[in-house]
């Protein structure tokens, strides 16, 4: 919740106890996702199972994995101009 100006307002707001107004919108999920060159990461889904199995399954360590994932290679690293 700390990475996005939306979520922040969202975090501030629990904590407050505010009533919170309107959902997370789908564009900062994205530009977030972009940011962390998300479509690119190697990240199999047996870490994240594993995680759920032994009851570690939370977002920091799902991000955290997602960080340390491998970059794939992209067209353009594949076929530089």
């Amino acid at each position: 919740m700390e990475h996005g100006e939306t979520r922040k307002r969202v975090l501030e707001a629990s904590v407050e106890r505010r009533p919170l107004h309107g959902i997370i919108p789908l564009y900062e999920r994205r530009k977030l996702a972009r940011g962390w060159d998300v479509a690119r990461r190697e990240l199999r889904a047996e870490s994240i199972i594993s995680l759920f199995l032994e009851g570690q399954l939370s977002w920091s360590r799902v991000r955290t994995l997602l960080q340390e994932a491998p970059v794939m290679p992209g067209d353009s690293d594949i076929f530089p101009s």
